[in-house]
């Protein structure tokens, strides 16, 4: 209606995070690092802005939390039980693990892998892709560059990030671990853009009308 005034009211739907890592022994020389960076992250977590979860690489995965928690301190305590005794390294059965369980979530969806990417997952390839196309998480990737395929665990990983808008980073030290960490909680918290479309349209004032009353038979014959 012309000539007033209305205000409008953006809510930012909160966000869901899976911490999927590799903890098989390729990689268990930076067990230290990845466990103090995941702890980081956890601990800065927002209460009802953010959901997370975490998940080991592991033959059947399997998130260390039945439910996915907005408390740094459920998270932290969650990582600090964890016995480490998973050692695979299927990074797309993890993935797809994580981008189905996301699937059940609302508002935006985000994955961090963190592995070497030395993985034997290449038979779940299509059914993790199709469920990207589904769920359209964003996936953080953080490869520690290691072994003697590195170029084509680094493609891996790279084309992972690129599924919806992620991002790649590499690692070797815990300096680097620690900036990949910084960069993607940069991404994720980083003010949302939103765009207002307003259309307006004139319309003729309605002609004058009447009304007419009238009686049932019934009423009548009542009288």
């Amino acid at each position: 209606e012309g000539g007033k005034t209305y205000y409008l009211r953006l809510v930012e739907p909160p966000r869901s995070i899976a911490l999927v890592f590799d903890n098989s022994s390729s990689i268990r020389n930076y067990t230290v690092a990845i466990f103090r960076a995941l702890g980081r992250f956890v601990q800065a977590v927002q209460p009802k802005m953010e959901f997370a979860n975490v998940l080991p690489l592991m033959a059947k995965p399997k998130f260390l939390m039945a439910n996915w928690s907005d408390q740094p301190y459920v998270l932290q305590a969650a990582l600090q039980q964890y016995d480490q005794s998973d050692a695979s390294s299927n990074s797309e059965l993890g993935l797809l693990a994580a981008t189905e369980a996301l699937e059940r979530r609302e508002g935006s969806k985000a994955i961090l892998l963190l592995t070497d990417a030395a993985t034997d997952g290449y038979d779940t390839t299509d059914d993790l892709w199709t469920a990207f196309g589904r769920v359209l998480p964003r996936i953080f990737t953080m490869e520690l560059q290691l072994g003697n395929l590195v170029q084509m665990q680094q493609h891996l990983m790279q084309d992972w990030a690129s599924a919806n808008d992620g991002h790649y980073s590499s690692f070797r030290t815990v300096a680097d671990l620690d900036m990949a960490f910084d960069r993607m909680s940069c991404y994720l918290r980083r003010p949302v853009r939103y765009v207002l479309t307003l259309e307006t349209r004139f319309e003729e004032a309605p002609a004058p009308g009447r009304i007419e009353v009238t009686m049932a038979p019934e009423a009548v014959a009542n009288n």
